[in-house]
């Protein structure tokens, strides 16, 4: 254990801080350090208070970061992409990309351009390293490329039938609806989403891009989703898409007994009734 002990010297108080041992039964100095005196280690103390104050800090994002990056782990997200898009085994898989790209656009949407300056300031950077090079527009578009329709939906069917099971999550009733929203792409340029339509924006000065989704009504998970072209109807999609919808169903609950469908009224019709059926 160790003590601070004084000694007297010449009429001066020393201090001195010893650790003490039993040898052969007794207690011995087995270590002693020379503090000074009194006055000394008075202004020892004050610098050392000093040094301990910080001069600068270095904010970085970690609470939204983090949480999001243990679910994604949890669920084996980054595994289940590449095991439907594979890539050579350098750098950064193509799972570890779109985490990253997603986990962005959830906490603070950038362009690709500027990921790698805000991945340098959050928890990422410790919890899946990358050198900065690796980061770059250019890389992000190649991996994002590598992503086929086909390895998109065999993701979403695995992903989608491991939270349905994993959170328990009913399918007795399921929520359809659909909605657009506007882009910044050039008028002029050809596209096959961005078109021109109904915006329910009221942006009808630009084009729009339509979504689909089906969701669980607890918690609101989405089972499903299809992007179309903006210049079509919701009646008209909504059509399209249920044979994708009845498909995605049967792959992850097996063929349904009884579920009810929910949907607005403008995908109302005697035709799309049917179908439903």
């Amino acid at each position: 254990m160790a003590t601070i002990i004084k000694k007297k010297k010449k009429n001066q108080l020393y201090y001195y801080l010893v650790e003490s041992a039993r040898i052969d039964g007794k207690p011995r100095i087995v270590h002693q350090q020379y503090l000074g005196r009194a006055e000394e280690i008075a202004k020892k103390c004050s610098r050392s208070t000093n040094l301990d104050t910080p001069k600068y800090s270095i904010p970085m994002e970690f609470g939204a970061v983090c949480a999001l990056y243990e679910i994604a782990r949890e669920l084996r997200v980054v595994e289940l992409i590449d095991e439907y898009a594979r890539k050579r085994n350098q750098d950064l898989s193509i799972g570890a990309y779109m985490l990253i790209a997603a986990i962005n656009r959830a906490v603070a949407p950038t362009s690709k351009l500027q990921i790698a300056d805000w991945y340098a300031r959050t928890m990422l950077k410790r919890l899946l390293p990358a050198d900065k090079r690796m980061l770059s527009s250019q890389r992000f578009w190649d991996h994002m490329s590598l992503l086929s329709d086909e390895s998109i939906e065999n993701f979403e069917d695995a992903f989608a039938e491991l939270i349905v099971n994993k959170y328990h999550l009913s399918t007795d009733c399921l929520i359809y609806d659909a909605t657009n929203f506007f882009t910044y792409i050039d008028t002029e340029s050809e596209s096959e989403l961005a078109q021109r339509g109904h915006s329910k924006e009221k942006r009808f000065d630009l084009k729009i891009v339509g979504l689909a989704m089906m969701v669980t009504p607890d918690f609101n998970v989405p089972l499903f989703h299809e992007v179309y072209p903006g210049n079509r109807s919701d009646s008209v999609e909504f059509d399209r898409a249920l044979a994708k919808l009845k498909g995605r169903f049967t792959r992850i609950c097996g063929e349904p007994q009884s579920v009810t469908l929910v949907f607005d009224k403008g995908n109302n019709s005697g035709p799309n009734i049917d179908n439903t059926l």
